[in-house]
């Protein structure tokens, strides 16, 4: 059997987190020299970096902006929105992962809605 791992609380995570999402944005900020409203290029680049996205198809996604509106600002409040609902949903894959594993041996026992769940999962990742 595998060591457990030793996870950091959920508190002390949140706030690690949210310490970098702010200190991303005055990243952000300082490469485009604007002050509160940032060009979407900008954001977007800095996500490719930073290897959130792969590409600026993929970071147009992320922000929510098709190309028929071209360029548009972004404010702290927008990118710390699409940051930690980013971070959520990395959390609760995390999460699936981790009762996946550790039940393996009994997915067969769950009801089926899990089971295509699950199933449709596998598919995505």
């Amino acid at each position: 059997a595998k060591p457990k791992q030793q996870r950091p609380s959920l508190k002390k995570l949140t706030l690690e987190e949210i310490e970098i999402v702010k200190n991303w944005w005055k990243e952000i900020e300082k490469k485009s020299g604007c002050k509160e409203m940032v060009p979407s290029v900008v954001v977007a680049d800095f996500l490719i970096n930073k290897k959130i996205v792969q590409n600026r198809e993929k970071a147009r996604m992320l922000l929510g902006i098709n190309q028929r509106e071209g360029k548009r600002l972004i404010d702290y409040t927008v990118f710390k929105d699409l940051m930690y609902r980013n971070i959520l949903r990395n959390a609760l894959k995390s999460i699936y992962a981790n009762v996946k594993e550790e039940n393996k041996d009994n997915l067969n026992n769950y009801p089926e809605a899990f089971q295509i769940v699950n199933y449709k999962n596998d598919m995505l990742m």
